[in-house]
């Protein structure tokens, strides 16, 4: 048997058990894997394919978080509840794509030789297909690529179809047909990643591609107007602009679209750290002190360290020969320039003492696929038995790297313990809504874990207590006031010190000292929404100690607001918060201790109090009244106020606010 049929063969069973590992991670360890980043991501992409892409009052953070596994694995996860089904059944089918997109890319780098095509595709996929990470991190290669969420899965996807595209463009005896369904694929993509990752798309994926025909064009010393190249090119910078049309009509905006130049003064340390993060990316650095070089781990990491050296400096070695300034060799060198040249000037520290080493992944996954090339192209290696041992050395390391990673990934829960902990608990208490204090990243979790419960995670300053919407999803308020049973998770020591209308209507049912006691009341103390209902929410409650409410008077135990004036005066005004277009039922509940001189009377007003829209008398034998029917269009500022006549007392509860139509 032919040594190439040989490593066909090695190569082949490498790649299926690959395979199957990853999808054996996924359809059990999903839930291992959802890091808080993640968790937010499938709860928005559940909500987002329940009420539809573009919502407001959304929280978007790096991008809308729609090019990656998890959206895709949203609806399947809402029909059967299962994440781990959901996770597997969506990374298989885009594993599966990639895939097919570099078994196109090599068919047309060698469009007359089968066994090349076989063996190239075979060792790219060995390569960016290995969890580089010994113990995968939210920010490493295996996390944002082909377990757990996915974030890059999209980005790669885009650039690999987008380089078969034109290596197609290039190749005279692909049919119009096969080229079409290929352009309206990679259309297709490189649309929904622009749509969901804005500058980014044009910056990291389209231009290496326009540079790359501008090259072109100066090495033919002639501007060619009507070619593939061209019209593939201007059809995916028209989507990215329309893309960038819906991002602004929408008014989707996030934190991270941009990134800031770095100082003249950290620029030398900026480029050592962006150099750091290449060998981090691939888990070649360690991030502790302690490991011994001898070690099983530390052993591992040097052998990742050499793997990156060998391919840089393999790449570079062959990117110097005149043959080999192909297309791919081209395009990948591009993709390198802008993306080292970028990093290099702007600080990209963000959330790392280093470097944000995922950010490395766009020309480092073209890096690996050209060692592919290399390694497989045997005519251009003079000295055959340095290119069997290269070649051989290469796969025996990627073997072992393999090893090493799956078993690590398999070392991990098939549960978060503490998530499924406090579900559990909730479960017994029978509780629908799970409020967890001065911890968003375990509330995002449980509203992951769970589709059936809702979580907030709430902070108390000064006498007020909020919901902390940092990262969430889509906004938090939906349930987060309700009259029904809900458990509070809280340290001990952190509830002595809350106030005594929180306290009151909790009582202790579980003390666990791993994440904190375990709190049941029938009815919810606060709301995280201040004034009426957003978007996603059918219902709100304002208290006196709401956000945004100013008082005057004492709470009591309950959260009540006493108040007793000797003069007419205001005595509960707020939250200033903008109209939502629609019509409401507004209650105000409350008990006339003592009759003033003149009326009580509950007003609606904007612009300060200065235009009143509803006055509305309050009646002293009655203990509520409602305004039904109550339709707001515009967008102002609302301020809701209690004022109280001279000499009178009252106790203000609260204000309900109930959609009766958008």
């Amino acid at each position: 048997m032919k040594e190439k049929n040989i490593k066909t063969g090695i190569l082949f069973a490498l790649v299926v058990a690959q395979f199957l590992g990853i999808a054996c991670v996924n359809f059990t360890r999903s839930y291992g894997f959802m890091d808080y980043d993640t968790a937010f991501t499938v709860r928005q992409g559940v909500e987002m394919w329940r009420r539809g892409i573009f919502l407001k009052d959304f929280n978007y953070s790096t991008s809308m978080e729609i090019d990656c596994s998890a959206f895709f694995a949203a609806p399947i996860y809402i029909l059967t509840d299962n994440l781990n089904l959901a996770m597997g059944i969506t990374h298989c089918l885009f594993n599966a794509l990639i895939i097919y997109l570099i078994f196109v890319i090599f068919s047309q780098v060698f469009p007359e030789e089968k066994t090349r095509v076989l063996n190239g595709t075979l060792l790219s996929v060995l390569f960016v297909f290995t969890p580089y990470a010994s113990k995968p991190d939210y920010l490493d290669w295996s996390n944002m690529l082909f377990i757990s969420a996915g974030y890059y899965e999209f980005r790669v996807i885009s650039m690999l179809s987008l380089l078969g595209v034109m290596l197609m463009s290039e190749n005279n005896r692909v049919s119009r047909r096969k080229y079409i369904v290929h352009l309206i694929l990679s259309l297709i993509f490189n649309f929904w990643t622009s749509l969901s990752v804005g500058k980014y798309a044009l910056g990291f994926i389209i231009l290496p591609f326009v540079l790359k025909r501008c090259l072109d064009m100066i090495k033919e010393k002639r501007i060619v107007i009507i070619s593939r190249h061209n019209f593939a090119l201007f059809s995916v910078c028209a989507l990215w602009v329309l893309s960038d049309m819906l991002r602004s009509h929408y008014g989707i905006t996030s934190h991270r679209t941009d990134l800031d130049l770095v100082n003249a003064i950290h620029f030398w340390d900026n480029i050592q750290n962006m150099i750091v993060g290449i060998f981090l990316l691939f888990n070649g650095l360690s991030r502790k002190s302690g490991v011994s070089i001898f070690s099983p781990e530390g052993i591992a990491i040097l052998l990742r360290f050499g793997m990156v050296c060998f391919t840089l400096i393999l790449v570079w070695i062959n990117g110097k020969k005149e043959k080999n300034r192909t297309t791919l060799f081209t395009t990948f060198s591009l993709v390198t320039l802008v993306n080292l040249g970028v990093f290099s000037l702007t600080s990209s520290t963000y959330g790392q003492s280093i470097f944000e080493h995922r950010y490395h992944i766009q020309w480092t996954y073209l890096l690996l696929i050209v060692v592919a090339y290399i390694l497989v192209n045997d005519e251009e290696w003079k000295n055959h038995f340095a290119f069997r041992l290269v070649t051989w050395g290469t796969i025996g390391v990627l073997t072992l790297v393999n090893a090493v990673g799956f078993s690590e990934m398999f070392e991990i829960d098939k549960e978060k313990s503490h998530i499924s902990k406090v579900l559990d608990y909730a479960d017994l208490g029978q509780a629908d809504s799970i409020i967890v204090y001065n911890n968003f990243e375990l509330a995002g979790q449980i509203r992951a874990a769970d589709l059936h419960k809702n979580s907030v995670s709430v902070a108390l300053s000064g006498e007020m207590m909020s919901a902390d919407y940092k990262y969430f999803s889509y906004t938090v308020a939906d349930q987060s006031y309700t009259e029904g049973r809900n458990i509070f998770v809280c340290p001990q020591e952190e509830f002595e010190r809350l106030p005594d209308y929180i306290k009151s209507g909790y009582e202790l049912i579980y003390n666990k000292e791993w994440i904190g006691n375990f709190y049941i009341a029938d009815e919810s103390p606060f709301d995280a929404i201040s004034g009426l209902p957003l978007e996603t929410a059918e219902r709100s409650v304002d208290f006196p100690y709401s956000p945004g409410y100013s008082f005057k008077g004492n709470l009591d135990t309950e959260g009540r607001l006493i108040a007793e004036s000797a003069t007419a005066e205001i005595i509960l005004s707020g939250p200033y918060t903008n109209i939502i277009p629609g019509t409401y039922d507004i209650t105000l509940y409350y008990q006339v201790e003592k009759t003033g001189e003149t009326p009580n009377v509950f007003d609606i007003c904007t612009q300060n109090g200065e235009r009143i829209l509803i006055q509305q008398a309050l009646d002293s034998s009655l203990t509520f009244v409602t305004l039904d029917d109550v339709s707001f269009t515009g967008s102002a500022p609302l301020e809701f106020r209690v004022r109280q006549g001279a000499g009178g007392k009252m106790i203000i509860d609260r204000i309900e606010f109930v959609r009766v139509s958008k």
